[in-house]
C-alpha cells in the first residue's frame, strides 16, 4: 500500500476527490448564523459571482465554489449548544411574553412580539437585520430582562457575553436553542439557519 503525507497528496496521486469534508469543531463562543445553499442555488450563485468578477477570496463573496454543503454535526461532549432553525412563532411569542413581564422597559419586547405575531417571520427577521436604533432599543430591553432572570431565554446571555449589545441577540431569539448530549447529532439541510454556540463536535459536510 502507498503511504501519503496528506489527503491532498492522496487525491493528486489517486485521481479521486474525497466526497466529504470532516472537521473537528470547538466553539468557545457563538459562531456566525449561516445557511447553506441547495445544489441549484450553489451552482447558480457561483456562476453569477464568477461572471461579476468577484474574487473568490473577497470578504463579500457568498459562493466560493459551486457545491452544496449538507451538514451533520455530532456532539463530542455533553452540553454542546446550537441554534438550529426558526422556532414556531407561538413558542417565541410565549417566551417574549415572559420577558416582557420582567423587563424594566417592556414596551420594545411587546412590540417585537406584536411584529412577529402579526407580520410573521420574514418581516421580523428583516427588522432584526435593519441596523436601526429600534433594534438596539430592543436588544437593550432583552439584555435587561435577561439580567433579571437568565433562565427564560439563556441564549440572550450567551450572545451578550461574547458580543455585547449585538443586533444578533434579537435574531437569535427567533431560533430553536438546543443542547446536545455526547453522541447526539444535528442534521442541517440546505436552507436551515444555524449557529454553534458552545462545545466540541465532529462535523461532516459536503466538500
Amino acid at each position: 500500500a502507498n503511504d501519503f503525507e496528506s489527503l491532498d497528496e492522496w487525491e493528486k496521486q489517486s485521481g479521486t476527490t474525497l466526497p466529504y469534508l470532516l472537521k473537528v469543531l470547538t466553539a468557545a463562543h457563538p459562531l456566525s448564523l449561516q445557511a447553506h445553499p441547495n445544489p441549484a442555488q450553489a451552482a447558480a450563485g457561483f456562476a453569477r459571482e464568477e461572471a461579476a468578477g468577484i474574487a473568490r477570496t473577497a470578504f463579500d463573496r457568498s459562493y466560493k465554489d459551486p457545491y452544496a454543503k449538507p451538514e451533520l454535526i455530532v456532539a463530542l461532549n455533553d452540553g454542546f449548544q446550537a441554534l438550529c432553525g426558526f422556532r414556531p412563532i407561538a413558542q417565541t411569542a410565549a417566551v417574549l411574553t415572559q420577558l416582557a413581564e420582567i423587563a424594566p422597559e417592556p414596551e420594545p419586547v411587546r412590540a417585537f412580539r406584536e411584529l412577529l405575531t402579526t407580520e410573521g417571520l420574514r418581516n421580523t427577521v428583516a427588522f432584526t437585520l435593519s441596523r436601526t436604533a429600534d433594534v438596539q432599543t430592543l436588544v437593550a430591553a432583552l439584555v435587561a430582562a435577561d439580567q433579571v432572570d437568565g433562565t427564560i431565554a439563556p441564549v440572550i446571555g450567551i450572545v451578550q457575553r461574547a458580543f455585547p449589545h449585538d443586533d444578533g441577540i434579537a435574531l437569535a431569539m427567533l431560533h430553536n436553542h438546543l443542547t446536545l448530549r455526547k453522541g447526539e447529532s444535528l442534521w442541517l439541510p440546505a436552507g436551515n439557519v444555524h449557529a454553534y454556540l458552545h462545545g466540541s463536535g465532529m462535523e461532516l459536510m459536503g466538500p
